[in-house]
């Protein structure tokens, strides 16, 4: 069983309030050295065995925000991913400090493009499942 990550970029950090629509969803292709990069709330790497220093910094979710989550059987607002954990968010400026790796798949250089064209302050929702 392998780790994915899912993001879900916001407009604005107004949206940050009591329920926010993930209906924009960016899948990385899995990559741990990218991943590995992520920290979580703690400030430790999503993924320690890769060796590499994580230096975006996550945070909890507003207390009362729900994410809607499109699924099979309609809208799920929660705030659990599908590991059954919190989820968290950053914003567009901390993932910018991903160093990606050279042999990078083309979708994930594209959605670090994405992510550097985003105002710095953009909030981002992370879906690790």
């Amino acid at each position: 069983m392998g780790l994915d990550l899912t993001l879900m970029p916001l407009k604005d950090a107004r949206e940050l309030t009591e329920r926010v629509l993930g209906y924009n969803r960016l899948g990385f292709a899995r990559d741990y050295k990218i991943f590995a990069q992520i920290a979580d709330v703690e400030g430790k790497s999503a993924v320690p065995d890769e060796g590499v220093e994580a230096t975006v910094r996550t945070h909890p979710l507003p207390p009362r925000l729900k994410v809607g989550i499109y699924g099979e059987s309609g809208i799920r607002n929660t705030r659990k991913n599908p590991c059954g954990e919190e989820m968290v968010y950053t914003t567009a400026g901390e993932m910018r400090k991903i160093v990606l790796p050279e042999d990078v798949s083309p979708v994930n250089k594209a959605i670090m493009a994405y992510i550097k064209a985003l105002q710095r302050d953009t909030p981002i929702v992370l879906e690790w499942r």
